[in-house]
C-alpha cells in the first residue's frame, strides 16, 4: 500500500490534499502493447486524503 509523510503545518495550510500520479497499470501497458495500441500518458491530479475510506474512487473523466 503507498504511503507518504507530511508535516502538520502543511495539512492545516492546503487541508487533506496531495498531488498524486494516475497511471496506467503494467497489465494494461502490457496488454495494449502486445495489440500495438497507444498508452495512455500518466496524469497528474490533485487527491483528497479521507482516513475513513475503505476504497478510492477516481473521476471517470480523468481515467478516460
Amino acid at each position: 500500500m503507498p504511503s507518504f509523510t507530511t508535516q502538520i503545518a502543511n495539512l492545516y495550510k492546503s487541508g487533506p490534499i496531495i498531488e498524486v500520479l494516475i497511471s496506467p497499470s503494467r497489465l494494461l501497458v502490457q496488454m495494449l502493447k502486445d495489440k500495438n495500441q497507444p498508452i495512455p500518458q500518466s496524469v497528474k491530479v490533485l487527491a483528497m486524503i479521507d482516513t475513513g475510506a475503505t476504497s478510492t474512487v477516481v473521476r471517470s473523466d480523468i481515467i478516460e
